[in-house]
């Protein structure tokens, strides 16, 4: 994949190291493209793996997990000088990072973060980094089905997002509004119906708790082309 930030190339396989030459192909919808050589440097890595919970001890899924260099890297001048992962379902990263470095790892979620510094990770092996974001708490509701969903607050104006129905938020009192969703349904004789919905949630946040969202507006869109 090519970062759209920075414009690295980053490999979902794992290669002996060094220095390859690798065939990027960008196209237009009209059919039109262009193949270029992006010369990639191979490098040793070592895993940086663990957890992220929240304040009552509570997974928190799609949390983001980086790693940065603690100070310059000459070596590194054109390419990125920071790491990235997310949790998975069980609250998991694996974040794979050049060996024989000094890092700074940073977890966080939903304007709440928790950093380790000057982290030096060897020549090889696993180095384990866990974290407690203390001041977030899960947020259970009804929305199970809808992946990743951004909530704005009407209170604060700032943005939040769920996965899957859950909020992880920090103690305080919230009146959110989502995005648009699309919701499609099946009914027991067959016939699919999608509705473009908008959700509000008010709640006062002191400890894990579930919640219902209220559905603000829901619009049959069945016939058209959602767009």
């Amino acid at each position: 994949t090519v970062d759209d930030e920075d414009g690295d190339v980053r490999l979902a396989e794992t290669a002996p190291t060094g220095v390859y030459d690798v065939p990027v192909t960008v196209a237009d919808k009209s059919g039109h493209a262009i193949t270029i050589n992006v010369q990639t440097k191979v490098v040793p890595s070592v895993l940086i793996t663990g957890t992220v919970k929240n304040a009552a001890g509570t997974i928190v899924k799609s949390a983001s997990v980086t790693a940065g260099f603690t100070k310059y890297d000459a070596e590194y001048a054109n390419s990125s000088s920071s790491f990235y992962a997310s949790t998975d379902e069980n609250g998991v990263y694996k974040l794979y990072v050049p060996a024989s470095k000094t890092y700074d790892i940073t977890a966080y979620e939903n304007n709440a973060r928790k950093t380790v510094y000057n982290t030096t990770v060897g020549a090889t092996g696993t180095v384990p980094a866990d974290f407690v974001l203390d001041k977030l708490f899960a947020v259970t509701t009804n929305v199970t089905k809808q992946g990743y969903l951004s909530w704005k607050d009407s209170v604060s104006g700032d943005y939040f997002d769920s996965y899957n129905g859950v909020l992880n938020l920090k103690a305080g009192t919230y009146k959110l509004t989502s995005d648009e969703v699309y919701v499609t349904t099946t009914d027991a004789a067959g016939k699919t119906t999608t509705k473009k919905e908008v959700y509000t949630l008010n709640i006062t946040v002191t400890g894990n708790t579930q919640a219902a969202v209220i559905v603000k507006s829901s619009v049959d869109v069945t016939e058209n082309n959602k767009l």
